[in-house]
């Protein structure tokens, strides 16, 4: 025996083994909380700001655009105004979300369609020409 005693050794290594475990599970978490509660605020940010923009330009339309409108066009604009006001303001993990953004998409490129405009949403800010 060498005055460590041999049949603690493996006893030793597997509490720092073990420690060392759950210290990496610790620092795992909060480093992977930190990181997707960072990603989730710019996701988030980047998502009220497309909607803004989108519910933005409708209602400027709708407050511009000479009446009576066509009806194509009256019910695109009235279509868009309805889905952004289905969008979950309080629950960012709301199943229909994506959902809800890309029928938002579609629905103010079909708009900008039928009002003749070119504008379409830059994460920077930089939008297009407006035109009617």
């Amino acid at each position: 025996m060498d005055g460590w005693g041999s049949t603690n050794r493996p006893s030793i290594a597997n509490r720092f083994v073990q420690k060392g475990y759950e210290d990496g599970v610790k620092a795992g978490a909060t480093a992977g909380f930190v990181e997707g509660y960072e990603v989730g605020v710019m996701y988030g940010l980047r998502t009220g700001q497309e909607v803004g923009f989108y519910y933005g330009c409708a209602l400027a339309w709708q407050a511009t655009l000479p009446k009576p409108l066509p009806t194509r066009t009256e019910r695109a604009l009235e279509s868009l105004i309805e889905v952004i006001r289905q969008f979950p303001h309080d629950n960012p993990q709301h199943e229909q979300l994506t959902d809800l953004l890309e029928l938002a998409r579609s629905k103010f490129r079909l708009l900008c369609v039928h009002v003749k405009s070119s504008l379409k949403f830059a994460e920077n800010g930089a939008g297009g020409s407006m035109s009617f």
